[in-house]
């Protein structure tokens, strides 16, 4: 409606009976207008809320307590929501000042979560931040969904739908590492830096007794070699072979010491 300094102006016709307060032709039921804050709710002298409406159709909801603790929340035109900032970037943008929590998500039962949905979710509910007690659970629920860890834009890990892990692959095994690099290593390290005595770095591959053979392979696309204990006799052997140690054996170490050299039971400490 067309602005007025002042005044309190009743519109009473056929269809609208609007009340304006300081614009003289009302558009609603209740229109009011000023350059600055617009309205004010009081609970005392020192607690309030107040609307203002800027030029650019922003509203900002300001509430003051007695401590003159302030805190604002931006409604802007393009939809946009900010608390603690102005100009919000983004649907919801939150900005806590010197404050290190941000936000909080609260249940009364034991889980809360987040769920998080773009055009090719599956359902509402398939990918969820989730707080569990004191467990952080990040849940891709569905049978395709998989959990990806990205630095640089770029994916670093994954987590599929099987539980099987990858860095730098999509993994076809329960833990798969693999990078392409030109003129370097491709490695893992396990170390334990404490200088005192039993700060021992331990790599631990076992089967069940009754189950199939503890062991490591290596393959370079050309030849195969695999060493570890032979579940049959308890027997470490190394072999040409890409799978089995008793398959091709070339050493076998017995549970005496006794070693042999193209000899599966060796008799003596060096049986060749």
């Amino acid at each position: 409606g067309a602005t007025a300094p002042t005044g309190l102006y009743l519109e009473s016709g056929a269809t609208t009976d609007n009340v304006g307060i300081g614009v003289s032709d009302p558009d609603e039921l209740l229109e009011l207008y000023k350059v600055g804050t617009q309205l004010k709710l009081s609970g005392g002298a020192a607690d309030y809320a107040t609307f203002a409406v800027a030029a650019d159709g922003a509203l900002t909801i300001t509430t003051v307590d007695v401590d003159a603790a302030e805190a604002d929340i931006i409604l802007a035109p393009d939809g946009n929501v900010g608390i603690g900032t102005a100009n919000p970037s983004y649907k919801l943008h939150i900005n806590s000042a010197t404050g290190n929590t941000v936000a909080l998500f609260e249940s009364t039962d034991p889980t809360a979560e987040i769920l998080l949905k773009d055009g090719g979710s599956s359902n509402d509910d398939s990918v969820r931040v989730q707080a569990i007690s004191d467990v952080l659970h990040l849940n891709a629920k569905e049978a395709a969904g998989y959990v990806v860890i990205d630095t640089a834009n770029t994916e670093r890990v994954r987590i599929d739908s099987a539980g099987k892990v990858g860095i730098g692959i999509t993994p076809t095994a329960l833990l798969h590492v693999e990078k392409a690099v030109d003129g370097a290593d491709v490695g893992m390290r396990l170390m334990n830096s404490h200088a005192s005595a039993g700060a021992d770095a331990k790599l631990y591959i076992g089967t069940n007794s009754s189950g199939g053979d503890p062991k490591i392979a290596f393959t370079s696309g050309g030849g195969d070699f695999v060493m570890g204990i032979d579940n049959t006799d308890d027997f470490f052997k190394i072999a040409r072979s890409n799978d089995e140690p008793s398959t091709n054996t070339a050493l076998t170490i017995d549970s005496s010491g006794n070693v042999g050299i193209g000899e599966t039971t060796p008799l003596v400490p060096l049986h060749i």
